[in-house]
C-alpha cells in the first residue's frame, strides 16, 4: 500500500465517521397503544423509525418517582402453536413474523407478572446502534409526537375469572378475523369492542393463514367494572338487537394504519367463530345502509324523543351513529353527512385513543 493511498483511505474512513455521527439521531415513537389488558398482563406497541432495544418502566404513581421492579417483558409476544407439541405446528416461525414487524417498524412489548386491579404509570423507549435514544413522553414531542406529555397509565383487570355464559354459544379463541385490506405477516390486526376497557391485537401470521387472524375474546373486561366481558354479537335479523360495535384497525408500523367500524357478529354454536360483520358509520340500525331513517334515528335520539328503554323497539347501534363535532350534528336530514373526523373519533374511541368524556357535543 503506498502512501498516498494511505491517506486517501484514513480520509475517507474519518469522513465516513463524521458524516455517520451528524446524521445519527434518536429514534421517533408513535403511535404507541396499549392492549391485551388482562389481570396480570399487557402488551404495548408503538412504532419506531430506527431499529434498536426497545425498553418500558413501569411506576406506582403518576410523578414517576415509585419504580415497580417486579415484572417480567417479552418482546414481540407471538403466542399460538408450539413446535414441541404433537399437532401445534406453527403455520409461521416466531422469527419470521417478529423480523417481518420489525422491517415494518414495529415494536411490541408484552408485560407480566403484575398485580390485578392495579394502575401503572408507563414510560417506553429504544436505543439504536449508534447509542441514540428515546424515551416516552420525556423526550416531547419531536421523539414522541403522538404520546401525551402525561405518562400513559394501564389498569389491570380486577379478576382473572372469566364470565360465565348465559347461553350455550362460547367465545373461547374464536375471533378469526379478516379486513378487505392486503394483510402481511407480521402487521398487527387491533379490534376494539364497544364497551371494552382496552382493545385486543394480535400478529398477523400468528397461528392462523392470511388473510385470517385469531382474537381470544376471553381477554375483553369491561369499560365500567373492569371484570370479564361477555360479548353478546349483533344479529341483524332481529329488531332491537343492537350487539356491539366495534373497530378492526390493521396497523402497519411505518406504513400507517387503516380501520374498519363494523359489528361483532353471533357465533353459531359452542367455540365457533364470531363474525366481524362489516358496517359504516352512520349506519345507525346497521342494514348496511346509510339513508333517511338512519337520519331519523339520530335525530330522534339528539332530540331526546327516543330514550334508552325504547331501543329495544329498533336496531340502533349509539356507537356508529356518534356523528357529534364541534359544530355540532352534520346535517341530520333528510341524511347524514359523514366525515374523517366522525370516522376518527369513533375509531378512537372504540380502540382506546379517545374517552368517550371527551367527546365534544353529545347530548
Amino acid at each position: 500500500m503506498n502512501i498516498r493511498f494511505a491517506f486517501e483511505l484514513l480520509v475517507f474512513l474519518i469522513f465516513s465517521t463524521m458524516l455517520s455521527l451528524a446524521h445519527a439521531a434518536p429514534p421517533v415513537l408513535s403511535d404507541a397503544l396499549i392492549t391485551n389488558v388482562t389481570d396480570r398482563s399487557f402488551t404495548l406497541i408503538w412504532t419506531t423509525d430506527q431499529p434498536g432495544q426497545a425498553s418500558i418502566e413501569l411506576y406506582a404513581d403518576s410523578a414517576a418517582t415509585s419504580p415497580v421492579n417486579q415484572f417480567s417483558v417479552k418482546l414481540y409476544p407471538v403466542l399460538t402453536g408450539e413446535p414441541g407439541v404433537s399437532g401445534q405446528a406453527r403455520i409461521e416461525s416466531i422469527n419470521s413474523i417478529t423480523q417481518a414487524a420489525q422491517s415494518f417498524g414495529i415494536v411490541a412489548l408484552q408485560v407480566t407478572d403484575l398485580i390485578p386491579d392495579t394502575n401503572y404509570y408507563l414510560k417506553f423507549g429504544l436505543q439504536t446502534a449508534a447509542q441514540e435514544s428515546s424515551l416516552c413522553p420525556d423526550a416531547g414531542v419531536l421523539f414522541c409526537p403522538d404520546t401525551s406529555p402525561s405518562l400513559l397509565t394501564v389498569q389491570t383487570a380486577s379478576s382473572q375469572t372469566r364470565i360465565t355464559p348465559t347461553t350455550n354459544i362460547l367465545f373461547e379463541n374464536d375471533v378469526a378475523a379478516h379486513t378487505d385490506q392486503q394483510i402481511q405477516v407480521g402487521e398487527l390486526l387491533i379490534i376494539g369492542v364497544e364497551n371494552a376497557r382496552y382493545p385486543l391485537s394480535v400478529f398477523v401470521g400468528d397461528g392462523m393463514t392470511i388473510p385470517y387472524t385469531l382474537m381470544d375474546l376471553n381477554n375483553l373486561f369491561s369499560y365500567q367494572l373492569n371484570v370479564s366481558m361477555q360479548v353478546n354479537g349483533s344479529d341483524l335479523t332481529t329488531m332491537g338487537d343492537t350487539g356491539e360495535a366495534i373497530a378492526v384497525r390493521l396497523y402497519r408500523g411505518r406504513s400507517g394504519s387503516t380501520s374498519l367500524l363494523s359489528l361483532m357478529g353471533k357465533a353459531g354454536g359452542n367455540g365457533s367463530v364470531v363474525n366481524l360483520l362489516s358496517r359504516s358509520i352512520g349506519d345507525c340500525n346497521g342494514d348496511g345502509q346509510i339513508n333517511g331513517y338512519d337520519a331519523l334515528l339520530i335525530g330522534h335520539a339528539v332530540a331526546g324523543t327516543i330514550n334508552a328503554a325504547d331501543y329495544s323497539s329498533v336496531a340502533f347501534h349509539p356507537v356508529l351513529c356518534n356523528l357529534f363535532s364541534e359544530q355540532g350534528l352534520h346535517n341530520v336530514m333528510p341524511v347524514l353527512s359523514v366525515d374523517d373526523a366522525d370516522k376518527s373519533r369513533v375509531d378512537g374511541l372504540l380502540i382506546g385513543t379517545v374517552n368517550s368524556a371527551n367527546l365534544p357535543e353529545v347530548p
